[in-house]
């Protein structure tokens, strides 16, 4: 009788089993996907997943039209304009053949421009309200060898409310960023 028992409860499990992969079946991975490399980027582009460098252009594409929220993306703005050039070719490449691209472009290269003034403009009343400027936006400007960054520092050290360590850090850069020729 409990050999009967025992039976029973494996068929039961073997039938709910058999039920739940009829529900639930494996993808059949042998089947191409109709779906293209760039629209599984597109599905997935705030992920991790994938090339980050086809993310961002994505991203930058999928928002060329919406309004700056410069701090809520500041770090793929800064890369986007400190790589431009290898985005640019990519957006092309993934978008080039699409209706409106040319006028995206330049939605994109209007925002970009607008992305480092206000940059400019964020480092300019941190000095003004903070006497310093070592954060993330002034490091963007020294790497993109921008052309305000001897002024700011002259600045920096001129201040006489600036905090020593703010002096010390504007007079090493400068010293750096003109040894380089810039």
């Amino acid at each position: 009788m409990k050999e009967l028992k025992i039976i029973f409860i494996l068929s039961a499990v073997f039938l709910y089993s058999c039920a739940e992969n009829r529900k639930n079946p494996l993808p059949d991975n042998s089947a191409p996907s109709e779906k293209s490399d760039k629209e599984d980027y597109l599905k997935n582009y705030n992920t991790n997943l994938g090339d980050p460098d086809t993310s961002l252009a994505i991203f930058l594409y999928k928002n060329h039209m919406d309004d700056e929220y410069w701090e809520n993306n500041l770090e793929e703005y800064i890369r986007w304009d400190l790589e431009y050039a290898k985005i640019s070719r990519l957006l092309n490449s993934l978008y080039g053949k699409e209706p409106g691209f040319e006028e995206a472009k330049r939605n994109l290269d209007d925002k970009r421009e607008r992305f480092l003034q206000y940059v400019r403009d964020n480092v300019e009343d941190e000095l003004i309200n903070y006497h310093g400027v070592s954060g993330i936006r002034f490091s963007f400007l020294v790497e993109r060898k921008d052309s305000t960054v001897i002024l700011i520092l002259r600045k920096v050290i001129a201040d006489p409310k600036a905090p020593e360590i703010e002096v010390k850090y504007a007079r090493e850069t400068l010293a750096r960023y003109t040894a380089q020729g810039m």
